[in-house]
């Protein structure tokens, strides 16, 4: 049944292509799911996100504005994490200094230190592991469609 739905909704017989396609449609439910799950997350601990990035509590004048982009800064956020998580960072220690050493941090993140870090780590590691899973498992679907391509032409 599933075999005669599939051959009337696909007109190739290139079971890659059909996988390729299938892993493209996929990765997009993916990110949209995501997106979402960030979403809610970041809403539901945006006070939580709004001293642990700026130092910036509820009652601040500046609490509004940048709580309407503290989901572009948790992308950022993630980017740098990950990057220094995998030590792709040579300099780390400009980005995520500890409160030891007489260094500001990233100015993007002015409130982050390295003892922020490690417990924000600790308090927040099931969604840092659905992140990094997803992304991680993205970027395999992504090279497995360029290589596709690449090898297709």
């Amino acid at each position: 049944m599933i075999n005669f739905m599939l051959n009337n909704i696909i007109v190739t017989d290139d079971k890659v292509l059909i996988l390729v396609a299938l892993s493209i449609f996929f990765s997009g439910i993916l990110v949209f799911l995501i997106v979402i799950y960030n979403n809610f997350y970041t809403k539901a601990r945006s006070e939580y996100f709004m001293n642990f990035f700026y130092g910036i509590q509820p009652d601040d004048a500046n609490y509004k504005l940048l709580k309407q982009g503290i989901n572009v800064a948790v992308y950022s956020f993630f980017i740098l994490f990950f990057l220094y998580s995998f030590k792709l960072i040579k300099k780390a220690d400009d980005i995520f200094p500890s409160r030891k050493k007489n260094i500001k941090p990233f100015k993007y993140f002015p409130n982050v230190y390295m003892e922020d870090l490690v417990s924000f780590t600790e308090n927040n590691i099931i969604w840092l592991r659905i992140n990094l899973t997803a992304f991680v498992f993205l970027f395999f679907l992504g090279v497995f469609i360029f290589i596709y391509f690449i090898i297709r032409n």
